[in-house]
């Protein structure tokens, strides 16, 4: 495996909401996603 990845997921609100952040460290390149009920919005 060439990128080498680490994931942080946080799933402790009382809705339907999970945020995932994945941070790359081969392009140091920060990807925010945020799902709230079922929808992704990426800043």
């Amino acid at each position: 495996m060439a990128k080498k990845r680490s994931k942080l997921t946080a799933n402790k609100l009382k809705t339907s909401t999970n945020i995932s952040i994945t941070f790359d460290f081969e392009t140091n390149d920060i990807t925010f996603k945020l799902f709230v009920n079922g929808v992704l919005c990426r800043d």
